[in-house]
């Protein structure tokens, strides 16, 4: 786990020119050329490029704010992370060159994975995968392990289990590294991505990320007079007062019966209930009797 903000040095409110300058110090600081050698210099050069990768691309570090490190992670690969980005200017205003030699030219290979305008030929890793899997509104609440099964170019077949994080939403994808296609020449394999398609519940409607809203049926006299109703929400059968004089179309809240945040499992939605009302087609004797009673008396 990482936090993009603390190895850069900034807060979350940080401005891109901040963000930039915070870079450009540690740049300085851990640059390969000015550290030939240091495995450790090295590692942290990569630390600062990635953080400053993400957080420098609005959209990125949006999404980075939104699910936090490991919900990032799950959607970006480092190939992802660092398409497009050209580092040339301000390794040049820093008075380094953009390729400063081999063990730097080696550095962004391993950063970029070939997506870089600096990095390496993208020859030299293997074609990412694709799949498509189906999972339950439940399944998707709780979290589950699912079979993956599929055929590369070569024919081979890979069979194996992958976890589905609790609180994951209907059109995400995960990644798993090195699943994809290999590279003849020995490279570096690429990624399978799962889609995640998330079944309609007869019962239950997803509101925004991790709110949930189910319906409530009741009849006159339990809006009219109140009741104790059963609700079924994802942890079982719940209690839920209705007071007297209730509406149709009303939401009721059902606090922290919600998702689970995907990032944060300390973070849970709510469950709405829609309230409805049974109003019978057709009334027996005694029934009709009681409503024209009510009738007589106002209501």
């Amino acid at each position: 786990m990482s936090d993009y903000y603390q190895i850069l040095g900034v807060n979350k409110d940080a401005s891109p020119s901040e963000i930039k300058s915070s870079y450009r110090k540690l740049a300085i600081k851990y640059h390969p050329d000015r550290n030939p050698g240091d495995q450790k210099a090295e590692q942290e050069f990569k630390k600062i490029s990635e953080a400053y990768a993400v957080l420098s691309d609005a959209e990125k570090k949006k999404q980075y704010d939104s699910f936090g490190d490991s919900g990032f992670h799950e959607r970006y690969s480092s190939e992802d992370i660092f398409r497009g980005m050209d580092f040339q200017d301000i390794f040049s205003d820093l008075g380094f060159g953009a390729r400063g030699g081999g063990g730097f030219d080696s550095i962004l290979h391993q950063m970029f994975g070939g997506n870089s305008t600096h990095g390496a030929s993208s020859s030299q890793r293997g074609v990412n995968v694709s799949y498509q899997m189906s999972i339950s509104l439940l399944e998707a609440y709780k979290g589950c392990r699912k079979q993956v099964s599929y055929h590369l170019k070569n024919g081979s077949k890979r069979e194996f289990n992958v976890f589905i994080p609790a609180g994951i939403q209907d059109g995400k994808k995960l990644r798993v590294a090195g699943k994809g296609e290999s590279f003849s020449a020995g490279g570096v394999s690429g990624d399978l991505f799962i889609q995640i398609h998330v079944s309609p519940d007869e019962s239950y409607k997803r509101v925004g990320e991790i709110d949930l809203e189910t319906t409530l049926t009741l009849k006159p006299s339990e809006l009219l007079l109140g009741a104790v109703k059963e609700v079924d929400t994802l942890e079982g059968a719940r209690s839920l007062n209705i007071p007297a004089g209730l509406s149709p179309g009303v939401r009721m809240r059902m606090k922290g019966y919600g998702f689970p945040h995907i990032s944060d499992k300390l973070v849970r939605g709510d469950l709405f209930v829609v309230i409805k009302c049974l109003i019978p087609k057709t009334l027996n004797t005694a029934q009709k009797k009681q409503v024209e009673e009510l009738r007589l008396v106002g209501l």
